[in-house]
This record gives C-alpha cells, structure tokens and sequence, in this order.
C-alpha cells in the first residue's frame, strides 16, 4: 500500500490519501505518521481520508480498529472518508463508528471539500 500525509495548514486539514492493498502493517504505519503530526498542531483539525483507491487485505476488522490510535485523539474534530466502494466504505465505518470526531463520508473529494468550505468552517465551534 502507499499512503501519502500532508498538512493544508491555510484551513486546517490533514489529509491522508491511501491506495493498494491496505494490510495491518499498513494501518499501524499510518497511524503512527498521524500520531507524529498531531503533535505539531494545537488547534482542532480536520481528518480527510481518499480511500478511492483502496483494495483492503484479509485482516481482522478488530485489529485494524485496533491500529488506528489517532482516531480517538481531541484534535480531531471532524473526520471525511472519501470512497465510493461499498464494502471500503462499510469497512472504514466499522473501524471508525465508535470514534471521538464527527465521521462524514463522501463519494467523491470535491463533496468533501465542499462540505468543509460551506458547512464545517462555516459553523462556530
């Protein structure tokens, strides 16, 4: 799998693009490179995954919930996954339902951008 993590700072959005075949040591090196990031920043933030070009492996869903310690970090305040496969989407919602930020999922990148333009930054915190 390869995964790329870069920082908009102008709107305060770290943005995680996934793509391959995502295995758990995948997710653990994922969420470390977010762990290390979220030690930068002070202010809330928003999360936006493009998982539109995953393929995920045969791990157990438990682990992989397991592996994604920053989901429950406070300062995440909203988090976007973007696919439009079904069972990607189903699959990232099982890892991410019980978790802290407000989960919103899209089909397409500029819906999520959309969304954060009009609707996130728009709301007073």
């Amino acid at each position: 799998m390869a995964h790329k993590l870069f920082w908009r700072s102008s709107d305060r959005v770290l943005i995680l693009t996934l793509s391959g075949e995502i295995s758990l040591a995948d997710f653990s090196q994922v969420s470390e490179d977010i762990e290390v990031m979220l030690k930068s920043v002070s202010e809330p933030l928003v999360l936006m995954i493009d998982a539109s070009q995953v393929r995920l492996s045969k791990n157990g869903l438990s682990d992989i919930r397991k592996s994604a310690t920053y989901a429950d970090n406070k300062l995440i305040e909203h988090l976007f996954i973007v696919a439009s496969d079904k069972i990607i989407r189903l699959t990232l919602l099982l890892v991410f339902n019980l978790s802290r930020p407000v989960l919103r999922f899209f089909d397409r990148m500029e819906q999520a951008e959309y969304h954060l333009r009009t609707t996130v930054r728009q709301s007073p915190r």
